[in-house]
């Protein structure tokens, strides 16, 4: 059993939760999810896509994010149906050409205008376009490539959404960062939470919307102590802080009425990431891709969601979302290079 207010597992029996203390009420078996990827399917993944890719001088990057997509989406499951990611190789190669041209224009548009005023007024004018320009580009990858990712993933036939604003998107990010700059660091669980509740808030399922209730002052407390404790214990005691961010993201997600919860803790997040870390190091990186295999399986074998959802209640309701954002985000080595498909 699960406590539905902190979402850690309960020992059998037990009419109280033993980390929160909160009375437990007897419910419908939660629908678990799972991840089937192997140490050797990833690895084979890798093999083809490095060698492909220094064979094509570098084209084939594209198709393979897509093959590290297909290959992590096929293998994550809700109560034994699998996810499906339908985005190709070509639409990420054009989003690619799309974003260089762009950049092309903005730097052909910057010679212009130093040829027009002269080196000194032109360099600097260049300067502060190219700044203006960069903070700009963050939100527009931000919810750019989210969109296009949404948009591809696929569960029982219907896809997925995200219909947020590249403005709203970029008052949260940058609002939140000067905050968290400003008080030294103190502010940055209500930066987590904030965008976390911005994405989760514009994602949609089909016709469903996915919602979040969450805030960050439950949050500050694990913050605190973890930084306060973060030079004894070698940065290590920050885990137990993500690990509560885990939890409190997953129980304040919700989805027709039933909500996510999470079992993952301090002390096992501390032990993935200790044995993965020797796993990598004693294997001179070749054991990486079966570290990631560990992390993926203790994260999302952890997560579920509490009762039964009515998922023959949703209908498909797609959205049109181009891959020009991933495109930008390569260029420009941010959010959506190959790296962050990997890791």
């Amino acid at each position: 059993m699960f406590c539905s207010k902190c979402g850690m597992q309960a020992a059998a029996g037990s009419g109280f939760c033993g980390h929160c203390g909160a009375t437990l009420t007897a419910g419908q078996a939660p629908m678990r999810f799972a991840y089937l990827g192997t140490g050797g399917g990833l690895m084979k993944e890798i093999f083809i896509g490095v060698v492909l890719t220094l064979a094509t001088a570098g084209v084939f990057f594209f198709w393979a994010k897509t093959r590290f997509r297909r290959y992590y989406t096929a293998n994550t499951q809700l109560q034994g149906e699998r996810f499906a990611y339908v985005g190709t190789g070509l639409e990420l190669f054009i989003g690619f050409l799309k974003a260089l041209a762009l950049v092309g224009l903005l730097g052909g548009a910057l010679v212009v205008v130093e040829m027009l005023m002269g080196q000194e007024v032109g360099t600097t004018l260049a300067g502060i376009a190219v700044l203006a320009a960069l903070l700009a580009a963050m939100p527009v990858i931000m919810t750019g490539s989210r969109r296009y990712r949404l948009s591809r993933t696929v569960f029982r036939g219907v896809r997925f959404s995200f219909r947020g604003s590249v403005g709203r998107c970029a008052a949260v990010y940058y609002s939140g960062l000067l905050l968290t700059v400003l008080t030294l660091g103190l502010y940055l669980p209500f930066f987590h939470n904030r965008m976390t509740k911005f994405f989760v808030r514009n994602t949609w399922y089909g016709n469903v919307k996915i919602e979040y209730d969450g805030a960050g002052g439950p949050l500050f407390g694990p913050h605190l102590l973890g930084v306060m404790l973060a030079l004894v214990s070698l940065g290590f005691s920050y885990l137990w802080y993500l690990a509560a961010f885990e939890r409190h993201a997953a129980h304040h997600t919700s989805i027709l009425g039933t909500r996510f919860q999470t079992t993952v803790d301090g002390a096992g997040l501390f032990e993935l990431k200790f044995l993965n870390s020797l796993l990598v190091l004693f294997t001179l990186g070749i054991g990486w891709p079966w570290a990631r295999t560990r992390s993926l399986r203790f994260h999302i074998g952890r997560l579920s969601v509490s009762g039964q959802l009515n998922l023959d209640a949703v209908r498909q309701q797609a959205m049109v979302a181009s891959a020009t954002a991933e495109g930008l985000g390569t260029l420009l080595d941010g959010q959506s290079g190959l790296a962050e498909d990997l890791v």
